[in-house]
């Protein structure tokens, strides 16, 4: 009879668990790229402009009251190509990054299937006729996740996030300037509508000036050259 000595495979065992262990230890190790920090950046407080302690509303423009400029903001906000490209290229980043982020989880699916097949009644071997037609129902269901030891697709998440912050803050500064440009614009123009009226009226007022100073010369209470000197002007 031979003697089996329960506890001689422990040994293996724990070299077993050993290697597993080390090459748990490996994997954690080799991580694709290293973990992110943001660098340690002296930025001043301050660049020059005084900082509002309450932020500016949205739609900050509102704030003349002037329907005609609002009507030009939103007709600027919703013709401009760089707008309209900046919103796509958020939408296809946000895209990206839910692609990016499914890749960690775990896939399923279901398959199904029918089939329906008739044999020859002709053949060497007689088979029944109950037997001649037989179907085949198959359903298939299927499991996959792929374990994420070397970081790969956290890295790849955390470069899609990063792309669609920037997304949106280009979008958002393409959206400043474009207001900027139209207030800016709206203004300078009803300047110049301003001094265009100042200039009218000062013309009609030296027309007015220049017949009164042609009566007086007609009159011959101004000499002539009182006269082209208001006809000058």
């Amino acid at each position: 009879m031979t003697d089996r000595n329960p506890s001689g495979g422990s040994p293996i065992l724990a070299l077993i668990i050993l290697a597993i262990a080390f090459a748990a230890m490996l994997l954690a190790g080799c991580t694709v790229g290293p973990g992110y920090s943001r660098p340690d950046v002296d930025l001043p407080k301050e660049y020059g402009v005084a900082q509002a302690s309450v932020p500016a509303p949205e739609r900050w423009w509102a704030l003349f009251n002037d329907p005609v400029l609002d009507r030009m903001v939103d007709e600027a906000l919703a013709a401009n190509r760089d707008l309209r490209a900046a919103a796509e290229r958020i939408e296809e980043a946000r895209a990206q990054l839910s692609i990016t982020r499914a890749d960690q989880l775990p896939s399923a699916g279901v398959e199904a299937s029918k089939s329906r097949a008739r044999a020859s009644a002709l053949g060497a071997v007689q088979i029944p006729p109950e037997f001649l037609t037989t179907s085949d129902h198959r359903l298939v269901l299927r499991f996959a996740w792929e374990i994420d030891f070397w970081g790969k697709y956290r890295r790849a998440t955390e470069a899609a996030r990063a792309d669609l912050l920037a997304s949106e803050a280009g979008r958002d500064a393409v959206r400043a300037t474009l207001i900027g440009d139209v207030v800016r614009g709206y203004f300078a123009l009803r300047a110049l509508d301003r001094r265009t009226d100042v200039t009218e009226r000062t013309l009609l007022g030296r027309q007015k000036a220049l017949e009164l100073q042609k009566l007086r010369f007609d009159a011959g209470v101004a000499s002539e050259l009182e006269y082209r000197q208001v006809e000058a002007d």
